[in-house]
């Protein structure tokens, strides 16, 4: 019998970074400057690697615009200290919103203002 399956590994493991990230009192926000290797994809998944060796996956599906966006578009990122920013699709990403495990805010937001 199967104690987990993958998308519940992806998410303990998420997670338990986060967990150390905390418990270490580390806000490792900044990311490697040096090359574009510090942001990657794979077919459903953001890789982020930050300064301090971590390296942070996240589902696509929790950013509609890079999911439905070109690999192209994608490669477009801007990498500053704070996050993410990729102009052709309008989007940004705060690092602290990915170890917090947050995934796009768009529709939180315009929720909460229409309410």
């Amino acid at each position: 019998m199967m104690l987990f399956d993958n998308f519940q590994k992806y998410f303990l493991v998420l997670w338990f970074h986060l967990y150390l990230s905390l418990r270490c009192g580390q806000r490792s926000q900044l990311l490697r400057t040096r090359n574009n290797s510090s942001v990657r994809f794979d077919q459903d998944s953001m890789w982020v690697e930050l300064s301090d060796g971590r390296t942070l996956g996240v589902p696509l599906a929790w950013f509609p615009r890079l999911l439905h966006g070109s690999v192209e578009q994608r490669e477009q990122v801007e990498i500053s200290s704070r996050g993410l920013h990729w102009e052709g699709l309008d989007e940004d990403i705060s690092i602290a919103g990915l170890l917090a495990g947050r995934g796009d805010q768009t529709r939180a937001h315009a929720a909460a203002r229409a309410a």
